[in-house]
């Protein structure tokens, strides 16, 4: 289970690395004046990354074996990457979120312009005179045409008489509740399809809504919590990409130390083959050997174990 663990968090180490160099690769490629230039400078930013990750574990070993020269170097080295690349994970963050925001706050002034249109569309339909369907006045205006004025008065367009001019008022009564209805059932038309815009719409009037709920909860600006907000992703990004590797394997050392310490202890008391007790080599632990060396119990052969057999000393 444990093997397992520490399989599936080095993995985890390992696209935290490559999810930071990618987003550093990106944003160094983006400084480059031409397509040369933005290669050079990705390349460049791969290598810190990569670089950045196995300082640590790199560091780590030197300081078990007490090598002061290379802690101090490395750690050095290891300071400046990391600063390198968390300016360079604020740019992608910085330019990543910005693009976001002026998204975010087009489609909130067209959503905001497209209901002020609404309401000045509502506006002017509640400004209609009062009509019937249109279809009524449409009826209503055939059935003139079938009147003894309506032919006297060459279709209303030269009344002779008072009944006559009576008769036309009435027609271009109806024409204009006839244009009035027309207009109505285009605004309303109109309207909904813009209501029902608005109900499927999964948009939002507020652009960026996480700034504005942190901002309204500290008190803050919203500018200044969205600042906070690409800091705060991007020192995350860094200091997982960066101490993944070791905090994936590093925890194991100190328990493989110790099952081979205690396996040591058990081979200091086999007394090989029945034999003499002279006869048995002394098997010791020496924890500041640097480098395994190998003993068996029986033939003295070498075996892969961080410990060395010695001669007992006659008593």
């Amino acid at each position: 289970m444990t093997r397992f663990l520490t399989a599936l968090g080095l993995i985890s180490a390992i696209v935290l690395v490559g999810a930071s160099a990618t987003m550093n690769a990106l944003f160094s490629f983006s400084l480059g004046r031409t397509f040369v230039e933005g290669t050079i400078l990705c390349s460049v930013s791969l290598a810190v990354d990569v670089m950045k990750a196995l300082l640590v574990v790199y560091i780590a070993w030197a300081a078990r074996e007490d090598r002061k020269g290379f802690v101090i170097v490395g750690s050095s080295v290891f300071v400046l990457f990391t600063v390198a690349s968390f300016l360079q994970s604020m740019g992608f963050v910085a330019l990543n979120r910005s693009i976001v925001a002026d998204s975010q706050n087009a489609r909130a002034l067209r959503e905001s312009e497209s209901r002020k249109a609404l309401d000045e569309m509502a506006r002017q339909r509640s400004l209609l005179p009062a009509h019937r369907p249109i279809a009524v006045v449409v009826e209503l205006i055939a059935g003139l045409s079938i009147s003894s004025h309506w032919a006297a008065s060459s279709a209303c367009t030269r009344p002779a008489s008072i009944a006559a001019r009576n008769f036309c008022q009435s027609a271009i009564t109806l024409k204009a509740e006839a244009a009035a209805a027309r207009e109505a059932a285009r605004l309303d038309m109109l309207i909904a399809q813009m209501r029902e815009q608005f109900a499927t719409g999964s948009g939002t009037t507020t652009p960026d809504p996480q700034a504005r709920l942190l901002a309204d909860a500290l008190g803050l600006s919203v500018d200044h919590v969205r600042r906070l907000l690409m800091g705060l992703i991007a020192i995350v990004v860094e200091l997982a990409s960066s101490l993944g590797i070791y905090l994936a394997t590093g925890h194991s050392r100190g328990s493989i130390r110790k099952r081979v310490d205690a396996l040591a202890v058990n081979l200091n008391g086999i007394d090989g083959d029945g034999g003499r007790d002279d006869e048995r080599p002394n098997i010791a632990v020496h924890p500041a050997t640097t480098s395994p060396v190998k003993a068996s119990a029986k033939s003295g052969k070498a075996v892969r174990l961080n410990i060395r057999a010695r001669p007992r000393s006659p008593e």
